[in-house]
C-alpha cells in the first residue's frame, strides 16, 4: 500500500486492521503499532530509519489505529519506504502492511 503526503503536513495517517483473511474488523485492544519510514526499501539494519511513529488507537473496537508524525518528521520531500508492525496482546509482532511513503513538495511554507 503507498501512503502520499505534503511535505509538512502533521494530519494523521489513519489505519483500520482487519483479520486476515478476512474483511472483517479486528478488535485491537490492548495491541501496540509501530510505523517505521526508511530511506531504503529493504534495509539490513537501522542506519537507514529516518524515524518511528508510535500508532495511537482511536477506536479498539472497530481496529483504527493513527500514525502522526512530528512536523520535524514530516519536513521532507522524496520517495521513502515505511512498514506498520502490531505487537499484539500475546507479545507476537505482525508486519501488517508496507510499501511506498511518498512526500510531495507543497506550495505553503
Amino acid at each position: 500500500m503507498q501512503i502520499t503526503r505534503f511535505r509538512g503536513d502533521t494530519r494523521p495517517d489513519t489505519c483500520t486492521i482487519t483479520t486476515v483473511g478476512t474483511q472483517d474488523v479486528a478488535n485491537i485492544l490492548g495491541c501496540s503499532f509501530m510505523l517505521t519510514v526508511s530511506s531504503v526499501q529493504n534495509p539490513v539494519d537501522t542506519a537507514s530509519q529516518l524515524y518511528q511513529i508510535v500508532g495511537v488507537i482511536v477506536d479498539a473496537d472497530n481496529g483504527v489505529v493513527e500514525f502522526s508524525p512530528t512536523l520535524s518528521q514530516a519536513d521532507r520531500v522524496g520517495y521513502f519506504y515505511y512498514d506498520i508492525q502490531m505487537t499484539d496482546t500475546y507479545g507476537k509482532t505482525h508486519t501488517l502492511t508496507k510499501g511506498a511513503y511518498i512526500y510531495q513538495q507543497d506550495i505553503t511554507k
